[in-house]
């Protein structure tokens, strides 16, 4: 139901955007779409250095997609596209557009841009910084004359988006961005030592407590070099914060944030355990110079210095997934008395592997309940799910060789990828209402960004055990 409002409200939105067009001065002749106004504050402040992405978009299968050649899609459930060639304005060599179109407001607010592209636009705050998703603000509300855009209800995080229609030779003037600065939140990461864990990868994990009710939230946040992150969020509520680096843990007590009360100042985490440092990879880092390619340390033959750190990271993983796999455990569900393990994983394969050294199998889910329970007791990370149709495309079958009495697809793809169907031939459950999405493995090649993020899956031991399939469909023994 909401999809459907969702979807209705777009094309009411198009439709009335395409009839204000027409009331535009007939006078007013351009090649391409024309659009200028003002950037202003939740108060009508006009605010400048404000940076506004226009992204061209396209209708798949009922949600929009942006098409871009390449482009970081502000978010990662979203696919690309290839970018079609675009004439130039001489019409006689075809060229190809960067997209997107950054607009950016002087000092009295203002902007002006008349490279945008015709058909769908999809315009939204750019990150704060370079080689990061995360914005510092959000667009609240666009105001086109009489008509107004507000945020998208059934967006994920605080980059929202605002998608309408543009046609050649449209003026669109006088416009209103009104954008909302977002809540921050800073914290530096330390080893059990005190050690800042520098330029590092790190999960984040957030539980908000509101007058609305509770809710969880992960992501990913890259520490900088003093071992700090910081992060943006729009709610407002009681902040429990906590983090995640190489199996080790650590968290901050609940605090308070809301636009009265920021987010206290000096936070540390300290992790409960202290991250292996690669030694061997930072000298070979260290070795690469101008243009140089990496060079040995003296009396190391290079080739033998890459085998020694590959095998140290072998170690390392081996040593990890053993102290992991002693902090996991079985439990019971009582509804049907069969016992379940989160446990973590490469990837599905691995998973399936680690299923059949416990004597059992990836999960299958049968009902509703179950389905319930599963998301009760393990949380929304993604999840692997025995759920396949390696065997025979397009019949889905549970690795443990049980009907399929029970789905519970996503309605929509909510990490997009490159991939056709024929090639996604395994499933994971994902935060979406536990929604299920179907995903293809890397060996495929392309962009699969929910195979390279799901690292973890549900086991499930009640007497049967995964049987591993190859892609002519005969069992592997």
């Amino acid at each position: 139901m909401k999809f459907l409002i969702t979807t209705l409200t777009i094309l009411y939105l198009i439709f009335n955007i395409s009839i204000y067009a027409q009331l535009n001065d007939s006078d007013k002749k351009v090649e391409n779409p024309t659009l200028s106004g003002t950037i202003v504050d939740i108060n009508d402040n006009p605010i400048e250095d404000v940076s506004i992405a226009i992204m061209p978009m396209k209708l798949i299968d009922g949600h929009f997609q942006p098409l871009g050649d390449g482009f970081q899609v502000p978010h990662f459930h979203i696919g690309r596209i290839p970018l079609e060639n675009l004439p130039n304005k001489n019409n006689n060599d075809e060229v190809k557009v960067n997209y997107p179109v950054i607009i950016k407001s002087d000092q009295d607010g203002k902007f002006t841009t008349n490279s945008v592209p015709k058909g769908f636009v999809q315009l939204s705050i750019t990150p704060y910084k370079q080689n990061t998703h995360i914005t510092d603000k959000k667009i609240q509300t666009i105001q086109i004359g009489k008509i107004t855009f507000y945020e998208n209800d059934d967006s994920f995080g605080p980059d929202e988006k605002f998608t309408f229609k543009l046609d050649t030779n449209e003026v669109f003037e006088n416009i209103k961005i009104k954008v909302k600065k977002l809540l921050k939140i800073k914290a530096q990461v330390v080893s059990k030592d005190k050690n800042p864990i520098k330029n590092t990868r790190i999960r984040l994990n957030m539980i908000l407590k509101s007058k609305n009710g509770s809710g969880s939230y992960g992501t990913s946040v890259i520490t900088d070099d003093s071992g700090y992150f910081t992060y943006f969020r729009s709610d407002t509520g009681i902040y429990t914060v906590s983090v995640e680096y190489q199996n080790f843990k650590g968290g901050l007590t609940p605090f308070q944030l809301d636009y009265e009360t920021p987010a206290p100042e000096n936070l540390v985490i300290k992790l409960d355990g202290n991250p292996i440092d690669n030694d061997l990879e930072k000298l070979l880092k260290s070795q690469q110079g101008n243009g140089i390619e990496h060079q040995a340390p003296p009396n190391i033959d290079p080739s033998a210095l890459q085998e020694l750190i590959q095998q140290q990271r072998k170690e390392r993983n081996i040593k990890q997934k053993k102290e992991k796999r002693q902090k996991e455990v079985w439990i019971i569900n009582p509804g049907n008395g069969h016992a379940y393990k989160k446990i973590q994983c490469d990837n599905w394969h691995d998973a399936q592997q680690t299923a059949i050294d416990e004597f059992a199998h990836l999960v299958s889910i049968n009902d509703v309940n179950e389905q319930l329970w599963i998301q009760t007791i393990f949380g929304r990370h993604p999840y692997w799910i025995g759920l396949t149709d390696l065997e025979e495309e397009g019949v889905w079958k549970w690795d443990s060789g049980e009907p399929v009495n029970y789905t519970n697809w996503n309605h929509r793809e909510i990490f997009g990828s490159s991939h056709t169907d024929e090639q996604k031939d395994y499933v994971a459950m994902t935060f979406h209402y536990g929604g299920w999405q179907s995903v293809a493995s890397e060996d495929e090649g392309g962009h699969s960004p929910l195979w390279n993020m799901t690292r973890h899956a549900i086991i499930e031991k009640d007497g049967l055990i995964s049987k591993k399939l190859n892609p002519d469909g005969s069992d592997e023994e």
